[in-house]
């Protein structure tokens, strides 16, 4: 077996933010934003795409994007006698995936969405992520308008997440 091996350098644009709000309330907030993904409208892809279509489109969540998946990283900390409040969520869109990944298949590298929430502080929550535009734009104009759509659905949400935590 041959291989060939190609790499690239690339600039991602990483995002740093920290909230003045509890970690744990911040997360209840950042869930309510998002869809939850529904794994039997995946499965009705293969039997039905068409009603797999309009099940995703309804469980898309208030800005279009759901929660694929949630882990506990903090837990780890528990090894050392002290655990931490870390949450390593992924979040996308099946359908939206599919705009991009039908242009360029290496666009699959980066969907779902990683974002990483932990405590930073008694009442400050810091959240991690590469913006997506600077993931997605590698693989042309196409799957790169549809990453700068991405950042817009996030500034909306943590927008959103902002004003409803506001007393």
């Amino acid at each position: 077996m041959n291989s060939t091996i190609v790499q690239t350098n690339l600039s991602v644009t990483h995002v740093s933010e920290v909230f003045e709000i509890a970690p744990d309330e911040f997360c209840r907030l950042l869930e309510q934003q998002l869809g939850k993904l529904d794994h039997a409208a995946l499965d009705l892809m293969y039997r039905d795409p068409a009603a797999a279509e309009a099940q995703m489109a309804e469980v898309g969540g208030p800005h279009g994007l759901m929660l694929f998946d949630k882990l506990d990283h903090g837990v780890l900390f528990a090894l050392g006698g002290e655990p931490r409040f870390s949450v390593r969520y992924h979040i996308g869109n099946p359908l939206v995936a599919w705009r991009m990944t039908r242009h360029d298949m290496r666009a699959a590298l980066y969907a779902p969405l990683t974002l990483l929430v932990f405590g930073n502080g008694e009442h400050l929550t810091q959240v991690e992520y590469d913006l997506p535009s600077s993931l997605f734009g590698q693989f042309g104009d196409a799957v790169g308008t549809v990453g700068k759509s991405l950042d817009e659905r996030l500034r909306t949400i943590f927008s959103a997440l902002v004003s409803q935590e506001a007393p």
